[in-house]
């Protein structure tokens, strides 16, 4: 009978060193997969801060890239060369694509300038100098075309530099002001508004910009601000009298060199982007119309839509 009980725990001691070894060849494999898995969420984890962290160094660098990649200087001439940007804005719905307004200033004295402008691909916004010989002809032409056209009004800037014939002067009396400005008015037809052509002294000057802003109300026109200097205070006398005033976002050519037009539009579309619509002012100059000539042909391609002067009323009617 003793034999027989030390028999029996042998049995279950034999019996314990199995249990033993399947327990720990299972909390073996249990632990390579728990060790493995902690590996594999490690590395997801490091991938996403890192992901986050390019993420963050692109925001800090500019707002707008962290949104989508630039458009390189050469994708101006061939779309084709940024894939990944016309990728982003094939995916846009129609309605959220952003407008870019282009407005050639000083047109009319320079008649080939003029046509050559009028080759380019629109719709554009034309901008007259009520001065120029036959003007009234180009701005038929213009609309003609199919192009919203503007009045330049000629303003007196800062220093000594001629803004050119009957152009408004802080110095005239209220009387004689409103002469220049109904004749400058009435030089051209079928026009929506007016930006102001030099002006840096006049727009400063709450009386005069008054004065304007409470004739163009009555006319039903706008008055878009060029900003040609940081003092202007146009919105401000436009918001006392109920006149509709717009601005532009930037000149296109203000430094006169196929770089420098390059990178404005560069700029233009990330404030399109940003803000969904934006103004740029340009001249009928021949850097500007060959830097101007292919990327307004590849905008709409890249998602840009290419939008005259009115849709700045339309999008403030619908603020």
């Amino acid at each position: 009978m003793g034999r027989a009980k030390k028999q029996k725990r042998r049995g279950w001691r034999k019996k314990d060193g199995h249990v033993g070894l399947i327990a720990g060849v299972m909390f073996a494999a249990v632990g390579m997969v728990v060790g493995a898995l902690s590996s594999f969420l490690t590395d997801i984890s490091a991938a996403h801060a890192s992901s986050a962290q390019s993420l963050k160094i692109a925001s800090l660098r500019d707002p707008a890239l962290a949104r989508a990649p630039a458009l390189s200087v050469r994708g101006l001439r061939d779309p084709s060369l940024d894939d990944r940007y016309r990728r982003r804005m094939v995916q846009q719905p129609i309605r959220q694509r952003p407008k870019i307004v282009i407005i050639f200033d000083d047109l009319g004295i320079d008649k080939a300038a003029f046509r050559r402008v009028m080759d380019l691909p629109g719709p554009l916004t034309f901008s007259f100098l009520p001065y120029a010989n036959g003007v009234a002809e180009l701005a038929r032409d213009a609309r003609a075309r199919g192009d919203e056209i503007m009045l330049h009004l000629p303003m007196e800037p800062m220093g000594a530099v001629d803004p050119g014939p009957n152009a408004l002067l802080a110095t005239m009396s209220d009387a004689a002001m409103l002469r220049s400005l109904l004749w400058n008015l009435d030089q051209i037809e079928g026009y929506g508004g007016v930006n102001n052509h030099m002006g840096s002294h006049l727009t400063t000057d709450h009386t005069a910009m008054r004065l304007v802003l409470t004739v163009l109300k009555s006319r039903n026109l706008f008055f878009l601000d060029s900003v040609t200097t940081g003092g202007s205070i146009v919105e401000d006398v436009g918001d006392a009298v109920g006149a509709t005033v717009f601005r532009r976002d930037l000149f296109l050519d203000a430094v006169d060199s196929p770089k420098a037009i390059e990178a404005q539009l560069l700029r233009l579309e990330e404030l399109a982007l940003e803000n969904g619509v934006a103004v740029a002012i340009c001249h009928p100059r021949k850097n500007t119309i060959d830097v101007l000539g292919p990327w307004l042909t590849t905008a709409p391609a890249r998602g840009f839509d290419l939008a005259p002067v009115s849709i700045l009323q339309a999008a403030a009617a619908n603020s």
